[in-house]
């Protein structure tokens, strides 16, 4: 099952990078990201990737990838990643009490 989460995961990010040219747009000194979102159970598969500890209830992450690219050094190549997560809140798409949220990002 491992395996199959990591290839998963390569192969998600390997489409992301090929497209983050494509997607990515600038307007004058503005530059807008390719940013792509999705939700997956929280399993010991994927909990490791934006480092969500075990000991921590959770069943639902919800992510939030933003990939930068541009003429502007400092800016090109970076990303952030934010994810939520938490357990699910019934009969809805949030999470109970907010869920916690991790911040990363960088180039």
């Amino acid at each position: 099952m491992k395996r199959i989460t990591y290839v998963f995961f390569i192969g998600l990010f390997n489409v992301m990078l090929m497209t983050m040219q494509a997607c990515s747009q600038t307007n004058g000194n503005v530059i807008k990201p390719a940013v792509y979102v999705g939700i997956t159970p929280c399993s010991s598969g994927t909990r490791p990737v934006p480092g969500i500890p075990k000991e921590t209830e959770c069943e639902l992450i919800k992510w939030e990838l933003k990939l930068f690219s541009g003429k502007e050094q400092e800016i090109s190549g970076t990303y952030i990643l934010d994810c939520d997560y938490g357990l699910p809140k019934q009969g809805t798409k949030g999470l109970l009490h907010g869920g916690k949220r991790l911040h990363r990002g960088g180039k």
